[in-house]
């Protein structure tokens, strides 16, 4: 069941995740940096797909309730331990800063169950506001960021179903077409829902909507899709940048299909390099209007395609980008950096303000929550994600470490149960 590591991958994602980070601590700094999440989304889409499409092919015609049962599970270990750990530290940051007088557990009290369950994109559709996320009558929401986590995780969580129902139904051509109409259908109900919605509570629906906002993951599926090898065509089932033969066919000259590949690996790392460039107009160009949410966004997640395919040959020269050691150090603790960089800033912000920092001084806050953002994504991804991302959490139990992680873990849990009774 395993599948070959894709380069580059985590160099796209450190990218996306720069710009969405960029935009939440400083929105004048690149207005439209939130397009990050629709890079990020259908990246996400393309590397589930891939799994689970080398999932089902390892395993011929799988067992559905085994197949469901590890896909699941690998999605739960992969997303909800770390998230678990974000809030009850955070919580606990927050209850401290609140006994100190300096405020910042806002939304604390529906926040904290609605993302340990992957529900906080409804609770902010609910409970309305803006994005970056706030409460109509007070401040920025803590765990507001979680709507993200919220969408990523249910993506996750329905791709397997997708993926069976998929395979069982419909050959691999319509597959694709099936995926890439439903990304259409979302994208059109973006634009619909929003045409009424100036900012507020109508942005909010449209950028947190599962129904809304699927195009990117749908996309990125797709892209699997298409690329993957089947057996007639002379591959293994799993999913990778096709050779020229299995593209065009085995009763097209073999001079063709060597031609195919010459022109794809000379063309495909400009193209990639175009979409970058188009990225990053829409992140300094694109404002949270209806320019974005009529297709702008949709066409973040379209030009993702072409970055991705660039960085998927070996030989492409924008591998030397995305395989940059800063970027791919960004992307391989990406998740707990998104986890951690809102609360930290939100509490470093406050804590400046209830001290009376002085405003030429209003990047120390901004410094002080990315230091420590990277120092809680080191802890995280060591002593959380990595244990857990194995089949078996690795964890040592008769080791005296494994008690001072209990003893951490209830203090984090106590210090929550502080912050949402104080919020």
């Amino acid at each position: 069941m395993h599948t070959p590591r894709l380069r580059g991958m985590q160099g796209i994602a450190g990218l996306a995740l720069m710009a969405v980070i960029a935009y939440d601590l400083a929105p004048a700094s690149m207005s439209g940096g939130f397009v990050g999440f629709d890079v990020l989304f259908t990246l996400a889409g393309f590397l589930a797909a891939r799994s689970l499409l080398a999932r089902y092919a390892d395993d011929g015609a799988p067992d559905v309730r085994l197949y469901l049962k590890t896909s699941l599970l690998k999605t739960l270990r992969m997303l909800w331990p770390a998230l678990a750990f974000m809030v009850a530290g955070s919580g606990t940051l927050a209850a401290l800063a609140a006994l100190m007088g300096l405020g910042g557990v806002e939304g604390l009290r529906v926040d904290a169950p609605a993302g340990l369950t992957f529900a906080e994109n409804w609770t902010g559709v609910v409970l309305g506001g803006g994005y970056p996320p706030d409460l109509p009558a007070g401040g920025p929401r803590l765990l507001g960021h979680l709507w993200a986590v919220a969408l990523l995780a249910q993506y996750c969580l329905l791709a397997p179903f997708a993926v069976l129902l998929l395979k069982r139904l419909l050959p691999q051509r319509q597959s694709v077409a099936v995926l890439l109409a439903l990304a259409a259908v979302s994208a059109l109900l973006m634009g619909v829902l929003y045409k009424d919605g100036i900012g507020g509570s109508g942005l909010t629906r449209v950028l947190y909507g599962t129904d809304t906002h699927g195009f990117g993951f749908l996309i990125g599926m797709a892209l699997a899709w298409a690329m993957q090898r089947g057996r007639s065509a002379g591959g293994d089932g799993r999913v990778g940048l096709p050779d020229g033969s299995a593209l065009v066919g085995s009763e097209r000259p073999m001079g063709f299909a060597a031609d195919w590949r010459l022109v794809r690996d000379t063309a495909l790392p400009w193209v990639s390099c175009a979409a970058l460039v188009g990225l990053a107009v829409l992140a300094f160009q694109l404002r949270a209007d209806a320019t974005a949410f009529h297709g702008g966004l949709a066409l973040a997640a379209v030009l993702t395609v072409p970055l991705l395919l660039g960085a998927l040959d070996d030989r492409s020269w924008m591998l030397d980008l995305f395989e940059w050691r800063p970027l791919a150090l960004i992307g391989k603790y990406g998740y707990g950096i998104y986890l951690w960089h809102w609360p930290l800033w939100l509490i470093a912000r406050s804590a400046a303000a209830d001290l009376g920092l002085r405003p030429g001084w209003a990047w120390v806050p901004v410094c002080v929550s990315l230091l420590l953002t990277a120092v809680m994504a080191g802890v995280s991804y060591r002593l959380v994600q990595k244990p857990f991302a194995g089949p078996v959490p690795d964890w040592p139990l008769r080791r005296p470490g494994t008690i001072m992680c209990g003893v951490i873990a209830a203090l984090l849990v106590v210090g929550l149960v502080c912050a949402i009774v104080v919020s």
